[in-house]
This record gives structure tokens, sequence and C-alpha cells, in this order.
């Protein structure tokens, strides 16, 4: 019996041995992955949905809420650029539907719209939108898109302190 359990714990710390090596080579295999000067596929995203912005629509959108928005206000008052908005979101939402991933869909819903109210000075606005993004993501488990946001709320707190 008692050679038993001797051979049982030399079992046990080499299984444990085998998954802590096991771990540190995959860590580093992903590590490796991605060079410095390459962009991993959550930053390439991130990317992705800030160049919606170039897109005909939402110039439209930015324009329309710099110039009609009341100083220091979150709320869009102005009835045109309200129609606006709620087409653009409008439309937005139908292709979240329409989207065969709909949870990674909403997530850059969110995403674009945070970057949309941020070219606009509507910090509230992307701060929040910022946050549901990063549950989703979190509740996702995208680990690496939520690491990604979290920088992005990261690098907006520190601009406006």
């Amino acid at each position: 019996m008692f050679f038993i359990q001797q051979d049982y714990s030399f079992l046990v710390a080499f299984l444990v041995a085998f998954k802590i090596r096991t771990c540190y080579s995959k860590y580093m295999m992903e590590k490796e992955s991605i060079p410095e000067n390459e962009e991993s596929p959550e930053q390439q995203l991130l990317g992705g949905i800030k160049r919606q912005l170039l897109g005909e629509k939402e110039q439209q959108l930015i324009r329309l809420l710099k110039e009609r928005r009341v100083e220091d206000s979150e709320v869009v008052e102005d009835p045109e650029v309200k129609d606006t908005l709620i087409r653009w979101a409008t439309e937005q939402g139908k292709r979240v539907r329409q989207s065969d991933n709909h949870l990674l869909a909403q997530i850059e819903f969110n995403l674009l719209q945070a970057y949309l109210y941020l070219a606009t000075g509507y910090v509230r606005g992307a701060l929040e939108n910022l946050v549901a993004a990063r549950a989703q993501a979190r509740n996702d488990h995208r680990d690496g898109l939520y690491r990604a946001i979290m920088r992005e709320i990261d690098e907006l707190a520190e601009s406006l302190s």
C-alpha cells in the first residue's frame, strides 16, 4: 500500500509539472505568434471599426452632431440630428440582427457608436458604449477583445485627466 501511494504522489507531481510546462509552452507560442510590430486580431478589429467612421453616413452624422450640439450637453435636441442618428442606429441594428455572429456584431456596433460619439465630443456617451462593449466581450469570453477595449477606456480616461 505504501508503495502505491508513493507511485501515486510521483504521478501527481509529474502531471503537475507537465501541465505547467504545457501552459508555459502555449503562452510562449501565443506570445511569439504576434510580433511586436504587428497588430493583434483585436487591434485589427478596432482599427476596422474606426475606419468605418470614414463612411459618408458616419461623416454626415459627425458633422451634424458637431455643428448642432448644445455646448457641454450630452443630449441631442436638434430634430434633424436626432432623426439622422436614429436612422443610422436603426440601419446598424439591422446589420447586427442579420449577422451570423450576433454577439460580435453587437460589440462592434457599441464600439462604432462609442468612436462616433468620441469624434463629436460626446465623451460620456463614448464611455458608456465602450463599457457596454467591454461587458459584452467579457460575457462572450473574448478575453483579447476585452483587454483591447480596456486599453481604449484607459487611454480615454488618461487623455481626460
